[in-house]
């Protein structure tokens, strides 16, 4: 009688341990390719106001981003290791305006066609700038007299390794 009520106290104390217990979080691997590339990533275009000490505006930039969709976490020093190759339209703009509060631009009419641009980078992390120059024409009183921007991007080659994290609740 008392091996009985002995196991059955075991046996309680056991799963009460194990349901207490909390998962630790699992690092996954995905090969990233053109079919899946989108289950995963997002390709951006993000404005960046640039201003200097005196909060007044030096430069405004176009920024084309590959961001890890919010889903996903990177898993830190896992071997994510992805090449990717962007293709889009780099056209110029006459700018009719500038909100000075939010840097918000009223574009005109094409200035000028720039051509097709090619970025070949690697994602490194959660974010990634796929641009690292200054595109436009700043004039007096820091309000671009151009703006160039980045149009109909498009992944045209990626290949690579995706180590991201899931954590259990």
């Amino acid at each position: 009688m008392w091996k009985k009520i002995f196991s059955i106290l075991v046996l309680s104390l056991t799963i009460g341990l194990l349901a207490g217990c909390e998962k630790e979080p699992e690092v996954c691997n995905v090969e990233i390719t053109m079919e899946n590339w989108e289950q995963y990533f997002d390709l951006v275009t993000e404005q960046e106001v640039l201003r200097d000490s005196f909060g007044d505006i030096y430069d405004v930039k176009e920024n084309l981003i590959v961001r890890l969709k919010d889903d996903y976490k990177l898993a830190e020093d896992a071997g994510t290791e992805i090449a990717i190759e962007v293709t889009c339209t780099y056209n110029e703009y006459v700018v009719l305006s500038m909100d000075e509060e939010s840097g918000e631009l009223q574009l005109g009419d094409l200035k000028l066609t720039k051509g097709d641009y090619v970025r070949i980078s690697s994602i490194t992390s959660a974010e990634t700038n796929l641009t690292d120059e200054s595109m436009n024409s700043i004039g007096k009183g820091g309000v671009p007299v151009s703006y160039a921007r980045y149009e109909m991007p498009e992944v045209t080659r990626i290949q690579g390794n995706l180590s991201y994290v899931i954590e259990w609740e």
